[in-house]
């Protein structure tokens, strides 16, 4: 859900040269599948097709590759932390450190949960995804044309 909102929003933003990203899981048990049916429900209610999205693992390699590391909660940081190592932990952060005010630091993995859980999700995602936006431009302020 996360990828898809985030592409999305960059895509409306007009900054799809400048910025990119990917999600990876932890472990290799869902590599290849689609998101969840109701993740993909709930994010055509925004106009977000996350249909064609599929999962994979992250690796060493994703730690060192991308400027901002991004986990949906505190057990995927510290597991991200471990994974990497000292030059890649600055790159690493949750994603509700990036809306102010938030009420839940982390996001809540709603696969074993009901589907009104993806609709919380998608609102706790939102905002979040627009403060990281935010924090890229300030941090990387994309070249004058």
């Amino acid at each position: 859900m996360a990828e898809g909102l985030f592409r999305h929003t960059v895509l409306e933003e007009n900054l799809e040269n400048f910025i990119e990203c990917d999600s990876a899981g932890l472990i290799d048990y869902h590599v290849g599948n689609p998101p969840d049916s109701r993740a993909q429900r709930q994010m055509l209610t925004s106009g977000v097709d996350i249909s064609g999205q599929r999962s994979r693992q992250i690796s060493l390699a994703d730690l060192s590759r991308f400027e901002y590391v991004i986990a949906m909660d505190r057990g995927h940081y510290r597991a991200l932390q471990q994974l990497g190592n000292e030059s890649t932990m600055s790159r690493i952060a949750l994603m509700m450190d990036y809306t102010q005010g938030a009420e839940n630091p982390e996001v809540p993995d709603q696969y074993y949960g009901e589907t009104s859980g993806f609709v919380e999700v998608a609102e706790m995602l939102e905002p979040a995804i627009r403060g990281l936006i935010r924090t890229i431009l300030i941090e990387h302020p994309p070249p004058k044309l």
